[in-house]
């Protein structure tokens, strides 16, 4: 078995991505099944807040959350996709007292999004001004289809 890992470790650094799979390997994968459920549910009574990242990854004691999107990046992640992950964080933060950031993966790639002072202001004022109501309505009509909010803003 070590020589098996000492080949796929040796593939690894010729491909050019050893850091990834030690990284990886050292850390444990919270699947469905690991909990018997159907996905890991994060909530937060504290700011009303519920959410089930795609994964969570653990590795020691930081919680990491995986977001797995089907389209393309266009280059940078998505404004929404980033307030997801970073709502997912919040909840992280709100159970366990600390929070590291996640990443968002593409079709076309994956972005780390860090989880900081600025971070953390960015998504709990979102999450205020949603609850406020204020910036409900948006001028793409289309939007308003798959809105889990439109029963709120009257479209």
């Amino acid at each position: 078995m070590d020589i098996l890992k000492e080949v796929i470790a040796a593939i690894l650094v010729a491909s050019g991505i050893m850091a990834l799979y030690l990284w990886y390997s050292r850390t444990e994968r919270l699947r469905s099944s690991d909990l018997g459920g159907s996905g890991i549910v994060l909530r937060s009574e504290r700011f009303g807040l519920s959410g089930k990242p795609d994964v969570l990854l653990r590795r020691g004691h930081s919680y990491i959350p995986v977001e797995y999107k089907s389209y393309r990046s266009g280059g940078r992640p998505g404004d929404w996709d980033v307030a997801q992950l970073l709502a997912y964080c919040l909840l992280i933060e709100d159970a366990t007292g600390h929070a590291s950031g996640g990443r968002i993966v593409y079709t076309d790639g994956t972005f780390q999004i860090d989880w900081n002072r600025q971070s953390r202001d960015y998504i709990v004022g979102i999450i205020n001004e949603m609850r406020s109501g204020r910036n409900a309505m948006t001028a793409d009509r289309w939007k308003c289809k798959r809105c889990e909010f439109s029963s709120y803003c009257g479209r």
